[in-house]
């Protein structure tokens, strides 16, 4: 990547919370389409694990260790309604990690 711009927070919801740690469960959350670009990587939390292939929402490709830092990647996601299906770390329920649940990171590459 050449060069990449900072965005602002983006919001999610998890479709199930009462779910136990390590269970399947659906992201939804919507990343607004842009003049500027049609897919971003979507890096989840530390030992939050997304599932490949991205179903329903479309990427490339799932990353399970994207530049190194152990954390998963959705790269090229499209944008728009976001549902992908995750795996939640046991420390997700447990609260270990304060402000671990806001760490989703999303990156673009600006042309």
């Amino acid at each position: 990547y050449d060069r990449w711009s900072v965005a602002s927070p983006v919001a999610f919801e998890i479709a199930d919370i009462k779910t136990a740690p390590l269970t399947q469960i659906q992201l939804v959350g919507v990343l607004p389409p842009s003049e500027d670009y049609t897919t971003v990587d979507l890096l989840a939390p530390l030992l939050t694990e997304i599932l490949a292939p991205c179903y329903p929402s479309k990427c490339e490709r799932v990353d399970p260790d994207v530049f190194g830092t152990g954390q998963n990647a959705a790269v090229n996601l499209e944008l728009g309604d976001i549902k992908l299906m995750i795996n939640l770390p046991v420390w997700w329920q447990q609260g270990a990690i304060p402000g671990g649940r806001n760490r989703w990171v999303v990156l673009l590459l600006v042309q």
